[in-house]
């Protein structure tokens, strides 16, 4: 689900020091989540439907996909959703999908576009039965996607066009998780990120430059190393170069980093702060 505009979910909170967030991706566990709701309002709004697929790497390892009936009777937005509301009256309420969804969410990180949005619809029906989630820490491919790609929109709609990520029904939940798993493979591929701590950061990037890409390029300069930068200027698409590290500027608003490319070692200036990735390269 993607943010509303005048509507501010609080983001995630930093990582903590866990497996998942740390060790190869393709070995971390992945809980893809997407809500349809009545409306945008989490405190009268209600979620109708959820699908999660909780994933590592490319194995399904559990899956929930229900319809849910507001106890209250509250119904909306059917033209965005083409949910009827005689489709819910057969359907779990909230409380007892939470019950299948709780163990899943306590072994994964949960991944959604626009997510702190999701996170606050969940956290306000767990509260309406009687339930508490925390979910303190998730992974948004929403900033992550606009770091990435130079593209004017990033609705999870939009990019599945762009980016031809298949030919699922927008708005409905299956179809959005189906969407948002493609979405994750296309982000990984375009940054190649070590961990998922790295995906997480390149999400949080314009506050401040990555303390990883920081150390790598001063541990390049010490070693006198070159390495393979992956960056993007403001409104331009990603770029990939090997650079030879000359000096690390950290104390300067933004902080950059000084070089010259390889092997044209044509001298560069990078501002730290749009550098998405530093890995070491075998270029002399």
């Amino acid at each position: 689900m993607t943010a509303v505009r005048g509507f501010r979910a609080p983001p995630s909170g930093p990582p903590e020091e866990l497996s998942n967030w740390d060790g190869p991706i393709e070995q971390a566990c992945l809980l893809f989540i997407d809500l349809e709701m009545t409306g945008l309002q989490p405190e009268q709004d209600r979620v109708i439907e959820l699908c999660a697929e909780l994933v590592r790497g490319d194995q399904v390892l559990a899956r929930i996909d229900s319809l849910i009936r507001p106890e209250c009777g509250r119904f909306g937005n059917e033209r965005i959703h083409g949910i009827k509301a005689e489709d819910l009256l057969p359907a779990p309420s909230f409380a007892e999908v939470l019950s299948q969804l709780e163990p899943l969410l306590s072994q994964a990180v949960l991944v959604a576009h626009g997510a702190a949005f999701d996170v606050v619809f969940l956290r306000k029906e767990a509260e309406r039965a009687g339930r508490e989630l925390s979910l303190p820490t998730f992974l948004d491919t929403l900033p992550v996607s606009r770091r990435a790609f130079p593209f004017p929109r990033h609705a999870l709609s939009e990019l599945a066009k762009t980016l031809s990520l298949g030919n699922e029904r927008s708005h409905r939940a299956a179809g959005d998780v189906a969407t948002l798993r493609r979405l994750f493979s296309a982000l990984c591929a375009r940054l190649k990120p070590a961990c998922l701590r790295e995906l997480f950061e390149v999400g949080i990037r314009p506050r401040g430059p990555s303390q990883a890409v920081v150390e790598a390029l001063q541990a390049s300069l010490t070693s006198a190393s070159p390495v393979k930068v992956t960056y993007r200027r403001t409104g331009k698409p990603i770029t990939e170069g090997v650079l030879s590290v000359q000096k690390v500027e950290t104390e300067l608003d933004p902080p950059v980093v000084l070089g010259y490319w390889l092997p044209s070692r044509g001298r560069t200036q990078l501002r730290l702060d749009r550098i998405i990735s530093v890995i070491p390269s075998q270029a002399g």
